[in-house]
């Protein structure tokens, strides 16, 4: 989003809004895909050398569990507001820094659930969903040898 601050009157604030493609912003990631378009809304502000953007970043994003690679769609807004000196420019370039903070916002680890079981390591089964047929699921999850000390030593 460029903001023309030379056109901008002083201490009165104008609405701004633009449209910005994921794929063209370089903000695609494997297990995170944006559905349609990232939307930016505001006002944009001009005190003195100062221009204040105050905006909403809305999109829809398609993410993948990472323990049952289920895919969830889900609806995201965020108010960011960034501060520019333009004493010395006339046009403020705010891609960067909206680029940055959606990177920023991208989960390390998303989880469909809290409580998520995830996947089989040896049969597959979704373990949120069905019991798993081969056993492994339930007796060899990440606790299976604490629960094996636990219930031999009657702790």
């Amino acid at each position: 989003m460029i903001i023309h601050a030379a056109s901008l009157k002083e201490g009165k604030p104008e609405a701004v809004s633009e449209e910005l493609n994921a794929e063209e912003i370089d903000v695609e990631f494997d297990d995170f895909h944006y559905v349609g378009k990232i939307r930016v809304h505001g006002t944009v502000e001009k005190n003195l050398s100062t221009v204040v953007l105050k905006a909403l970043v809305d999109r829809e994003v398609k993410q993948s569990c990472a323990r049952c690679l289920k895919e969830v769609q889900e609806s995201y807004s965020d108010a960011v507001e960034y501060r520019y000196d333009v004493s010395s420019a006339d046009e403020i370039d705010t891609l960067a820094d909206i680029r940055d903070d959606l990177i920023l916002s991208h989960p390390e680890r998303f989880l469909c659930k809290d409580d998520c079981k995830g996947l089989c390591p040896n049969c597959g089964s979704d373990l949120n969903t069905v019991k798993c047929q081969c056993g492994l699921g339930q007796s060899h999850g990440p606790l299976s040898k604490l629960k094996k000390f636990k219930k031999e030593n009657n702790a």
